[in-house]
């Protein structure tokens, strides 16, 4: 029975550490594209080459 309640307790702590991890990345992609949105424009201009 030790077992079993073990790798539940691991999958449980696995499964938080991946939710975690999953926030955070959804939130800087979140915050990236708003950046992007706001400043891609500029952004775009700032790198392109003008063509005469």
């Amino acid at each position: 029975m030790t077992g079993k309640k073990q790798n539940r307790g691991q999958v449980l702590t696995e499964y938080a550490v991946m939710l975690v991890l999953l926030t955070v990345i959804a939130a800087a992609l979140l915050g990236f594209g708003h950046v992007f949105s706001r400043y891609g424009g500029h952004l775009v201009d700032m790198v392109s080459i003008e063509y005469p």
